[in-house]
This record gives structure tokens, C-alpha cells and sequence, in this order.
């Protein structure tokens, strides 16, 4: 199954798709960091960065995991809110395969399994997660926002496959305590 990633920004965003199975590492498939001009003003950019978002899927995608960016109790910048109005037309791509909303620091933590972790470890746990640490040069993603997209992507997949896990074992219980009551 393919898992499509989103690191969202209204001038630069994060996308990266890998294909993930359970019970095996996950097969990179693609990044890409979206720039929009400069010139644009801030609905503008929105909805060009929304557009550039779909063109850039390459392959049917099975989920599509976007990096919330809800207020968390800091002040927030424009540029902070042009970000989260962002998201929500990102979440239009509902329309191509379900979409759940990733809290940053949540799936950084469950990526690193720590609680406090620099964007160095964040990478690091990806590489690992990817290739077992062999991936190559420090310049093989196009940007923070294309690592954190396939961060984003490889933890909607570890969810995907537990909640998927949670449900097998819960059907097996039901199924048990049938077979006992007979």
C-alpha cells in the first residue's frame, strides 16, 4: 500500500510517498519539496500550493497522512495560519484515499521513540526505518520539508498496520469466546 506524506507550508512543502507492507521495512518511492513564488499573495499561494500537491502524485495512493498544524499554545505568525488554512484544502485529497492528520511532535516522538529529539535523530530514524541506515549522501532528500514528509508517511503507515493488527486480534478474541460458549 502506498502511503502519500505532507509536510505542509504555504511557500514550501514536503511531499513523499513510500509503499509499506506489514511486517517489512518500507520501499521509498519518491520525494519532492513544492516551492511557490514569492509574488504571490497569501490565498494565491494556497491554493497554487494545493494544485502543485495533487499534480505531484505519482502513483494511486492508499493514504494520505498530513503534518497538523493546529495551534499548540505558541503565538501564532501569519504565516502559521495561512499554514493551517493549508491543510484544510489539503484535505480534499480525501477524495483519492482517506486522510489523517499527523500532530508533529507526535509522530516525531513515535518515529524516534523519544520524547525529546532533534531534527538530526528525526532523519537518522528515517534512514534507519528506510535501509537499515544505508541510504546514501546527506543531500539525498530535496529538503527539512521532504524529510519530514516521508516521516510523516512512514508513521501513518506503522498506525495503518497496527490499528490493522488491533482489529485481527479483536475479531480472533470474538471469534474464541464464541467457540467457548458453544
Amino acid at each position: 500500500m502506498v502511503f502519500l506524506g505532507i509536510d505542509p507550508g504555504t511557500r514550501n512543502t514536503g511531499v513523499a510517498a513510500i509503499e509499506a507492507v506489514r511486517g517489512s521495512r518500507p520501499i521509498f518511492l519518491y520525494e519532492e519539496t513544492l516551492r511557490t513564488p514569492r509574488a504571490l499573495t497569501e490565498w494565491d499561494a494556497i491554493w497554487h500550493m494545493t494544485d502543485m500537491v495533487y499534480q505531484s502524485i505519482r502513483s494511486p495512493v492508499g493514504q494520505v497522512a498530513i503534518e497538523d498544524f493546529s495551534y499548540q499554545g505558541h503565538e501564532i505568525t501569519r504565516e502559521a495560519h495561512d499554514t493551517y488554512l493549508l491543510v484544510g484544502a489539503l484535505g480534499e485529497l480525501r477524495k483519492l484515499a482517506p486522510v489523517v492528520l499527523l500532530k508533529a511532535g507526535q509522530w516525531k516522538a513515535d518515529l524516534t521513540g523519544l520524547r525529546a529529539y532533534s531534527d538530526r535523530m528525526v532523519e537518522k530514524a528515517i534512514r534507519l526505518r528506510l535501509a537499515g541506515g544505508i541510504m546514501g549522501p546527506d543531500e539525498w532528500w530535496s529538503s527539512e520539508h521532504a524529510i519530514d514528509a516521508t516521516g510523516i508517511a512512514i508513521v501513518a503507515a506503522d498506525r495503518f498496520f497496527m490499528a490493522g493488527a488491533a482489529l485481527v486480534r479483536q475479531c480472533e478474541l470474538r471469534s474464541n469466546s464464541r467457540r467457548a460458549r458453544r
